[in-house]
């Protein structure tokens, strides 16, 4: 099996689990004005975003968020997420960007752990477009490591982005068992931080 092969196979069971979650697709963040100037100009450059509590049921569970702003243009921002027990073989993860206020993602950055990674336009959450420039955003997740975590340039995704949320999903390997986590839950983004803290 040829590495772009490998690589689409595994972004197919990621995207295929994701279509399985039960959850409606909708943005934690709506609770935040529309993106309007006053209103970015109250948005955070950092948000924390905890797990469930469903630690005991998971294969590998993920307990924790935080998404922080680009310091400027020209920088990256970053979303980091804890693994307390450790990143196994066989897993993908999956961060879904989104910065329009619409229930779906306009970005994806997929990897397998200990593998390549690619970031895709999306045109749903289970349809990709076309391939992101490897120099947009650097996603990075290893066996063993006990975080995954995304670093991007917001302009690639929108010349004019102002401010973005993030949806985390790590399809997890048991055997022949997977599990799904997400966070802040499936299909669900987080609260909106700005683009650029400056």
């Amino acid at each position: 099996m040829t590495y772009r092969t490998a690589l689409t196979t595994a972004l197919a069971t990621v995207l295929a689990a994701a279509a399985l979650a039960l959850a409606p697709a909708t943005a934690s963040g709506a609770d935040q004005p529309h993106d309007q100037p006053d209103a970015r100009a109250a948005l955070p450059t950092k948000r924390l975003v905890n797990d469930r509590g469903d630690r005991d049921t998971q294969v590998v569970d993920a307990t924790r968020m935080i998404v922080r702003s680009a310091p400027e243009q020209g920088r990256r921002a970053t979303v980091s997420v804890a693994v307390p027990d450790g990143l196994v073989a066989g897993s993908q993860v999956v961060f879904h960007l989104n910065t329009d206020l619409d229930p779906t993602p306009e970005i994806a950055y997929f990897g397998a752990v200990s593998s390549e990674f690619r970031g895709y336009r999306m045109k749903s959450w289970t349809t990709t477009g076309a391939e992101l420039p490897l120099t947009c955003g650097r996603l990075s997740a290893a066996i063993d490591e006990t975080r995954a975590r995304l670093a991007f340039n917001p302009l690639c995704i929108n010349r004019n982005v102002r401010s973005f949320g993030v949806s985390f999903h790590l399809v997890a390997a048991s055997g022949v068992a997977t599990q799904d986590d997400w966070l802040p839950a499936p299909r669900t983004f987080s609260g909106r931080v700005k683009a650029f803290a400056a």
